[in-house]
Protein backbone atom coordinates (compact mmCIF):
# COMPACT_ATOMS: atom_id res chain seq x y z
CA UNK A 1 0.00 0.00 0.00
CA UNK A 2 1.31 3.50 -0.81
CA UNK A 3 2.11 5.69 2.18
CA UNK A 4 -0.09 8.64 3.12
CA UNK A 5 2.79 10.95 2.20
CA UNK A 6 3.12 9.38 -1.25
CA UNK A 7 -0.62 9.77 -1.85
CA UNK A 8 -0.47 13.43 -0.82
CA UNK A 9 2.44 14.08 -3.18
CA UNK A 10 0.67 12.44 -6.10
CA UNK A 11 -2.53 14.35 -5.30
CA UNK A 12 -0.59 17.62 -5.32
CA UNK A 13 1.02 16.80 -8.67
CA UNK A 14 -2.39 15.91 -10.10
CA UNK A 15 -3.76 19.24 -8.87
CA UNK A 16 -0.87 21.05 -10.57
CA UNK A 17 -1.71 19.30 -13.84
CA UNK A 18 -5.39 20.17 -13.52
CA UNK A 19 -4.62 23.86 -13.02
CA UNK A 20 -3.99 24.09 -16.76
CA UNK A 21 -6.64 23.70 -19.49
CA UNK A 22 -4.51 21.59 -21.85
CA UNK A 23 -3.33 18.09 -21.07
CA UNK A 24 -0.75 15.86 -22.69
CA UNK A 25 -2.06 13.85 -25.61
CA UNK A 26 -1.12 10.18 -25.66
CA UNK A 27 1.70 9.44 -28.15
CA UNK A 28 0.81 7.34 -31.18
CA UNK A 29 3.48 4.78 -30.25
CA UNK A 30 4.96 3.76 -26.88
CA UNK A 31 7.81 1.33 -26.31
CA UNK A 32 9.09 0.00 -22.97
CA UNK A 33 10.69 -2.98 -21.28
CA UNK A 34 9.02 -5.42 -18.93
CA UNK A 35 10.19 -5.30 -16.20
CA UNK A 36 10.97 -1.59 -16.34
CA UNK A 37 14.46 -2.12 -14.88
CA UNK A 38 15.81 -5.57 -15.71
CA UNK A 39 18.61 -6.96 -13.58
CA UNK A 40 21.94 -7.70 -15.28
CA UNK A 41 21.67 -10.87 -17.41
CA UNK A 42 17.97 -11.15 -16.54
CA UNK A 43 15.44 -12.07 -19.24
CA UNK A 44 13.04 -9.28 -20.20
CA UNK A 45 10.45 -8.40 -22.84
CA UNK A 46 9.91 -5.38 -25.09
CA UNK A 47 6.30 -4.14 -25.10
CA UNK A 48 4.99 -1.86 -27.85
CA UNK A 49 1.57 -0.20 -28.02
CA UNK A 50 0.42 2.04 -30.81
CA UNK A 51 -1.93 2.93 -33.63
CA UNK A 52 -1.41 1.94 -37.27
CA UNK A 53 -2.91 4.37 -39.83
CA UNK A 54 -4.28 1.81 -42.30
CA UNK A 55 -5.15 -1.83 -42.89
CA UNK A 56 -1.79 -2.74 -44.42
CA UNK A 57 0.03 -5.50 -42.56
CA UNK A 58 3.55 -4.96 -41.27
CA UNK A 59 6.39 -7.22 -40.24
CA UNK A 60 8.70 -6.77 -37.26
CA UNK A 61 12.44 -7.19 -37.72
CA UNK A 62 14.55 -8.97 -35.06
CA UNK A 63 15.97 -6.79 -32.31
CA UNK A 64 19.53 -5.56 -32.87
CA UNK A 65 21.91 -4.25 -30.21
CA UNK A 66 24.09 -1.32 -31.30
CA UNK A 67 26.37 -0.37 -28.40
CA UNK A 68 23.81 0.68 -25.73
CA UNK A 69 20.79 0.92 -28.04
CA UNK A 70 18.26 -1.78 -28.91
CA UNK A 71 16.77 -1.24 -32.38
CA UNK A 72 13.76 -2.77 -34.07
CA UNK A 73 11.80 -1.85 -37.20
CA UNK A 74 8.23 -2.14 -38.45
CA UNK A 75 8.18 -2.71 -42.23
CA UNK A 76 4.92 -1.99 -44.04
CA UNK A 77 4.08 -4.53 -46.71
CA UNK A 78 3.05 -2.94 -50.02
CA UNK A 79 -0.46 -3.33 -51.29
CA UNK A 80 -3.87 -1.71 -51.56
CA UNK A 81 -4.87 -0.91 -47.98
CA UNK A 82 -8.01 0.36 -46.32
CA UNK A 83 -7.78 3.68 -44.52
CA UNK A 84 -8.72 2.78 -40.98
CA UNK A 85 -6.99 3.45 -37.67
CA UNK A 86 -5.89 0.16 -36.17
CA UNK A 87 -4.55 -0.23 -32.61
CA UNK A 88 -1.78 -2.78 -32.21
CA UNK A 89 0.22 -4.36 -29.40
CA UNK A 90 3.53 -6.19 -29.70
CA UNK A 91 5.41 -8.37 -27.24
CA UNK A 92 8.96 -9.03 -28.38
CA UNK A 93 11.44 -11.38 -26.74
CA UNK A 94 14.94 -9.93 -27.30
CA UNK A 95 16.56 -12.90 -25.57
CA UNK A 96 16.41 -14.85 -28.84
CA UNK A 97 19.19 -12.57 -30.14
CA UNK A 98 20.64 -11.60 -26.73
CA UNK A 99 20.92 -14.98 -24.99
CA UNK A 100 23.37 -13.60 -22.42
CA UNK A 101 21.12 -10.67 -21.51
CA UNK A 102 22.48 -7.19 -20.88
CA UNK A 103 25.16 -5.96 -18.51
CA UNK A 104 24.49 -3.18 -16.00
CA UNK A 105 24.10 0.29 -17.50
CA UNK A 106 21.86 2.80 -19.27
CA UNK A 107 20.23 1.68 -22.53
CA UNK A 108 17.84 3.06 -25.13
CA UNK A 109 15.01 1.50 -27.12
CA UNK A 110 14.45 2.81 -30.66
CA UNK A 111 11.68 1.68 -32.99
CA UNK A 112 11.69 2.70 -36.66
CA UNK A 113 9.13 2.38 -39.42
CA UNK A 114 9.89 1.60 -43.07
CA UNK A 115 7.27 2.46 -45.68
CA UNK A 116 6.97 4.30 -48.99
CA UNK A 117 8.20 7.50 -47.31
CA UNK A 118 11.44 5.86 -46.20
CA UNK A 119 12.87 4.89 -42.81
CA UNK A 120 12.45 7.03 -39.69
CA UNK A 121 12.19 6.62 -35.89
CA UNK A 122 8.68 6.69 -34.40
CA UNK A 123 9.17 5.57 -30.78
CA UNK A 124 11.92 5.90 -28.19
CA UNK A 125 12.50 5.24 -24.52
CA UNK A 126 15.42 4.91 -22.13
CA UNK A 127 15.78 2.20 -19.52
CA UNK A 128 18.36 1.08 -16.99
CA UNK A 129 19.68 -2.39 -16.30
CA UNK A 130 20.33 -2.31 -12.57
CA UNK A 131 20.71 -4.80 -9.73
CA UNK A 132 17.55 -5.33 -7.63
CA UNK A 133 19.22 -3.94 -4.50
CA UNK A 134 20.24 -0.66 -6.17
CA UNK A 135 18.34 2.60 -6.53
CA UNK A 136 19.71 5.92 -7.80
CA UNK A 137 17.63 9.01 -7.06
CA UNK A 138 18.74 12.50 -8.09
CA UNK A 139 19.53 15.32 -5.72
CA UNK A 140 16.84 18.00 -5.89
CA UNK A 141 17.91 21.43 -7.06
CA UNK A 142 19.21 23.25 -10.12
CA UNK A 143 20.79 21.22 -12.93
CA UNK A 144 22.56 22.41 -16.08
CA UNK A 145 23.97 20.96 -19.29
CA UNK A 146 27.26 19.14 -18.70
CA UNK A 147 29.87 20.12 -21.33
CA UNK A 148 32.08 17.22 -20.19
CA UNK A 149 29.38 14.53 -20.51
CA UNK A 150 28.65 11.99 -23.23
CA UNK A 151 26.40 14.48 -25.07
CA UNK A 152 28.18 17.86 -24.79
CA UNK A 153 26.35 19.57 -27.67
CA UNK A 154 24.34 21.77 -25.31
CA UNK A 155 25.75 24.44 -23.02
CA UNK A 156 24.95 27.57 -21.05
CA UNK A 157 21.42 28.92 -21.21
CA UNK A 158 19.85 25.49 -20.67
CA UNK A 159 18.59 24.89 -17.15
CA UNK A 160 16.54 22.40 -15.15
CA UNK A 161 14.80 22.70 -11.82
CA UNK A 162 14.29 19.18 -10.49
CA UNK A 163 12.27 18.42 -7.36
CA UNK A 164 12.10 14.95 -5.85
CA UNK A 165 9.73 14.02 -3.04
CA UNK A 166 9.53 10.39 -2.00
CA UNK A 167 9.00 8.40 -5.23
CA UNK A 168 7.79 11.35 -7.33
CA UNK A 169 9.67 13.76 -9.57
CA UNK A 170 8.61 17.15 -10.91
CA UNK A 171 10.81 19.19 -13.22
CA UNK A 172 10.78 22.39 -15.23
CA UNK A 173 13.32 22.86 -18.00
CA UNK A 174 14.23 26.16 -19.63
CA UNK A 175 15.04 26.60 -23.32
CA UNK A 176 14.47 29.21 -26.04
CA UNK A 177 12.48 29.07 -29.26
CA UNK A 178 13.94 29.84 -32.69
CA UNK A 179 13.07 33.51 -32.22
CA UNK A 180 15.06 33.76 -28.99
CA UNK A 181 12.04 33.84 -26.68
CA UNK A 182 12.30 31.80 -23.46
CA UNK A 183 10.24 28.60 -23.22
CA UNK A 184 9.38 26.54 -20.14
CA UNK A 185 8.55 22.83 -20.21
CA UNK A 186 7.05 20.85 -17.34
CA UNK A 187 6.85 17.17 -16.45
CA UNK A 188 5.89 15.24 -13.31
CA UNK A 189 5.21 11.67 -12.26
CA UNK A 190 6.59 8.58 -10.56
CA UNK A 191 10.34 8.00 -10.57
CA UNK A 192 11.90 4.72 -11.60
CA UNK A 193 14.74 3.04 -9.75
CA UNK A 194 17.34 4.98 -11.73
CA UNK A 195 15.37 7.11 -14.15
CA UNK A 196 12.23 8.95 -15.09
CA UNK A 197 10.00 9.05 -18.16
CA UNK A 198 7.04 11.33 -18.77
CA UNK A 199 5.16 13.72 -21.01
CA UNK A 200 6.70 17.14 -21.56
CA UNK A 201 4.22 20.03 -21.51
CA UNK A 202 4.93 23.56 -22.71
CA UNK A 203 3.81 26.34 -20.36
CA UNK A 204 2.42 29.47 -22.03
CA UNK A 205 1.25 32.73 -20.50
CA UNK A 206 0.93 33.52 -16.80
CA UNK A 207 2.02 36.06 -14.22
CA UNK A 208 4.02 39.12 -15.33
CA UNK A 209 6.17 41.17 -12.97
CA UNK A 210 4.58 44.44 -11.79
CA UNK A 211 1.24 43.54 -13.37
CA UNK A 212 -2.04 42.23 -11.90
CA UNK A 213 -2.11 38.47 -11.37
CA UNK A 214 -2.86 36.40 -14.46
CA UNK A 215 -3.04 32.59 -14.22
CA UNK A 216 -1.15 30.50 -16.79
CA UNK A 217 -3.20 30.36 -19.97
CA UNK A 218 -2.28 26.91 -21.18
CA UNK A 219 -0.04 23.89 -20.81
CA UNK A 220 0.08 22.10 -24.13
CA UNK A 221 1.65 18.79 -25.21
CA UNK A 222 5.16 19.24 -26.56
CA UNK A 223 6.88 15.84 -26.45
CA UNK A 224 8.41 13.46 -23.95
CA UNK A 225 11.46 13.33 -21.71
CA UNK A 226 13.46 10.31 -20.54
CA UNK A 227 16.04 10.68 -17.77
CA UNK A 228 18.73 8.24 -16.68
CA UNK A 229 20.65 9.12 -13.50
CA UNK A 230 24.25 7.90 -13.39
CA UNK A 231 24.46 9.01 -9.76
CA UNK A 232 22.92 11.67 -7.54
CA UNK A 233 24.61 14.47 -9.48
CA UNK A 234 24.86 13.32 -13.12
CA UNK A 235 22.22 12.34 -15.67
CA UNK A 236 21.35 12.07 -19.34
CA UNK A 237 18.09 13.49 -20.69
CA UNK A 238 16.55 12.47 -24.02
CA UNK A 239 13.97 14.88 -25.43
CA UNK A 240 11.67 13.53 -28.14
CA UNK A 241 9.02 15.22 -30.29
CA UNK A 242 7.13 14.10 -33.42
CA UNK A 243 7.94 16.11 -36.53
CA UNK A 244 4.23 16.54 -37.32
CA UNK A 245 0.79 15.30 -36.23
CA UNK A 246 0.62 12.27 -38.52
CA UNK A 247 0.50 8.80 -36.98
CA UNK A 248 3.79 7.67 -38.52
CA UNK A 249 5.59 10.99 -38.11
CA UNK A 250 9.34 10.84 -37.66
CA UNK A 251 10.60 11.44 -34.15
CA UNK A 252 13.12 14.15 -33.31
CA UNK A 253 15.52 12.98 -30.57
CA UNK A 254 17.89 15.24 -28.63
CA UNK A 255 20.12 13.85 -25.84
CA UNK A 256 21.69 16.22 -23.31
CA UNK A 257 24.16 15.41 -20.53
CA UNK A 258 23.14 17.02 -17.23
CA UNK A 259 24.93 17.77 -13.97
CA UNK A 260 23.83 19.11 -10.61
CA UNK A 261 24.99 22.73 -10.65
CA UNK A 262 27.28 23.93 -7.88
CA UNK A 263 27.21 27.70 -8.17
CA UNK A 264 29.37 27.86 -5.03
CA UNK A 265 31.68 25.27 -6.55
CA UNK A 266 31.14 21.54 -6.25
CA UNK A 267 34.55 19.86 -6.07
CA UNK A 268 36.52 22.41 -4.04
CA UNK A 269 37.62 22.41 -0.42
CA UNK A 270 35.67 25.62 0.14
CA UNK A 271 32.48 23.95 -1.09
CA UNK A 272 33.00 20.78 0.95
CA UNK A 273 34.21 22.37 4.17
CA UNK A 274 31.70 22.66 7.01
CA UNK A 275 29.44 20.51 9.14
CA UNK A 276 28.00 17.26 7.85
CA UNK A 277 26.06 14.39 9.36
CA UNK A 278 27.88 11.09 8.86
CA UNK A 279 25.26 8.32 8.64
CA UNK A 280 25.93 4.60 8.70
CA UNK A 281 22.97 2.32 8.01
CA UNK A 282 22.47 -1.40 8.44
CA UNK A 283 18.99 -2.49 7.36
CA UNK A 284 16.50 -0.78 9.69
CA UNK A 285 19.25 0.26 12.09
CA UNK A 286 21.61 3.19 11.82
CA UNK A 287 23.59 5.87 13.58
CA UNK A 288 24.56 9.45 12.87
CA UNK A 289 27.47 11.65 13.93
CA UNK A 290 28.08 15.33 13.25
CA UNK A 291 31.51 15.91 11.68
CA UNK A 292 33.24 19.20 11.00
CA UNK A 293 35.36 18.98 7.85
CA UNK A 294 38.21 21.47 7.46
CA UNK A 295 40.72 21.87 4.64
CA UNK A 296 43.81 19.70 5.10
CA UNK A 297 47.25 21.08 4.29
CA UNK A 298 47.90 18.08 2.08
CA UNK A 299 45.65 19.41 -0.72
CA UNK A 300 47.00 19.53 -4.26
CA UNK A 301 45.36 20.70 -7.54
CA UNK A 302 44.12 17.19 -8.32
CA UNK A 303 42.95 16.02 -4.89
CA UNK A 304 40.82 17.45 -2.10
CA UNK A 305 41.57 16.46 1.48
CA UNK A 306 39.38 17.55 4.35
CA UNK A 307 39.74 16.44 7.95
CA UNK A 308 37.72 16.24 11.14
CA UNK A 309 40.57 16.46 13.63
CA UNK A 310 38.47 15.61 16.67
CA UNK A 311 37.34 12.26 15.20
CA UNK A 312 40.48 11.65 13.14
CA UNK A 313 38.47 11.34 9.90
CA UNK A 314 39.78 12.27 6.45
CA UNK A 315 37.67 12.88 3.34
CA UNK A 316 39.76 12.42 0.19
CA UNK A 317 38.22 13.31 -3.20
CA UNK A 318 39.69 13.16 -6.69
CA UNK A 319 39.39 16.31 -8.80
CA UNK A 320 39.18 17.06 -12.51
CA UNK A 321 40.01 20.70 -13.07
CA UNK A 322 37.39 21.07 -15.81
CA UNK A 323 34.68 19.85 -13.41
CA UNK A 324 35.18 22.06 -10.36
CA UNK A 325 31.55 23.23 -10.47
CA UNK A 326 30.28 19.62 -10.33
CA UNK A 327 29.83 17.21 -7.43
CA UNK A 328 32.98 15.17 -6.75
CA UNK A 329 32.74 11.89 -8.65
CA UNK A 330 34.68 9.76 -6.16
CA UNK A 331 35.57 10.31 -2.50
CA UNK A 332 36.96 8.10 0.25
CA UNK A 333 36.05 8.65 3.91
CA UNK A 334 38.70 7.04 6.10
CA UNK A 335 39.55 6.78 9.78
CA UNK A 336 41.17 4.40 12.21
CA UNK A 337 40.20 0.90 11.07
CA UNK A 338 37.55 2.08 8.59
CA UNK A 339 37.26 3.15 4.97
CA UNK A 340 34.19 3.96 2.85
CA UNK A 341 33.97 4.74 -0.86
CA UNK A 342 31.48 7.50 -1.72
CA UNK A 343 30.69 7.42 -5.45
CA UNK A 344 27.00 8.40 -5.65
CA UNK A 345 27.40 12.09 -4.93
CA UNK A 346 25.46 15.32 -5.16
CA UNK A 347 26.20 18.83 -3.96
CA UNK A 348 24.62 18.38 -0.52
CA UNK A 349 25.02 14.63 -0.01
CA UNK A 350 27.86 12.19 -0.62
CA UNK A 351 26.78 8.56 -0.63
CA UNK A 352 28.17 5.07 -1.15
CA UNK A 353 26.72 3.10 -4.07
CA UNK A 354 24.75 0.87 -1.68
CA UNK A 355 23.44 3.86 0.28
CA UNK A 356 24.70 2.49 3.60
CA UNK A 357 27.23 5.30 4.20
CA UNK A 358 26.29 8.95 3.71
CA UNK A 359 27.58 12.43 4.40
CA UNK A 360 24.71 14.95 4.48
CA UNK A 361 25.44 18.66 4.64
CA UNK A 362 23.82 20.50 7.55
CA UNK A 363 25.50 23.90 7.29
CA UNK A 364 23.24 26.52 5.65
Amino acid sequence: MPSVRALLIKTALFALYCAFPAQAAAPWHLIRTQPANPAPREAFLIKVEGTWPNGCPFEVTPVQLDDKQLNLRLIERPGVCTEALRPYELTIDPMTVLPQGLSSGAYQLLMEVEDQRGVRPIAFSAFDVISPDQTVRPEAGFWVADPTGSYPDSGSGVGFNLERQDDSIALITYFYDTGGEPRWYFSAGDAGRRGYSGDLLEIRGGQTLFQPYQPPREMRPFGRIDLSFRDRGHATAWFTQPEDDSILAGLKIMPISLVRFGFKGGATTAALAGRWVWLTLDGDQGSGTVVNLEANSGDNPFRLRLQDRERDLILDCGVQTEKLDQPPALCVLAGVGLQFTLDNNGINELRSSDGQTRLIRIDP
